[in-house]
């Protein structure tokens, strides 16, 4: 059966899309000046890449017919890119995030990942439409 809509964290992902997208360098910059060595800024600043703290997971979750582990209802799944982080498609603006050294890195990899994000959500409309 093929699922609805309603099934997936649209909303969740469009606001990660409004994160990324309206994020500023003085804003990541001002949080690398708060941070140890060790911190992980972007897990800190936006939840990315650990499933307990990813607001794409997190609101997943929250669906009513999640079934644990599948990301079955998570946009990525339901467009080309398949998902988040280990699809051919995706892979390049997530590692853009996760290997960031400076803050300059970090806000060009948001901006790239802003930009991929908004062509998996205009795939998923075409193969999902209201």
């Amino acid at each position: 059966m093929k699922q609805k809509r309603s099934d997936f964290n649209i909303v969740a992902f469009k606001a990660l899309i409004k994160q990324y997208s309206t994020i500023t360098l003085k804003e990541i910059k001002n949080l690398y000046l708060g941070t140890e060595e060790d911190d992980w800024l972007p897990q800190d600043s936006t939840g990315f890449g650990c499933e307990a703290t990813c607001t794409l997971c997190i609101s997943e979750k929250e669906l009513e017919d999640y079934d644990e582990g599948g990301c079955n209802h998570c946009v990525y799944k339901g467009s080309f890119a398949n998902h988040c982080h280990s699809s051919r498609y995706s892979r390049d603006t997530y590692e853009g995030i996760d290997y960031a050294e400076t803050p300059e890195d970090l806000y060009h990899a948001y901006k790239a990942r802003a930009k991929f994000m908004r062509l998996v959500l205009k795939d998923f409309n075409k193969k999902h439409p209201k």
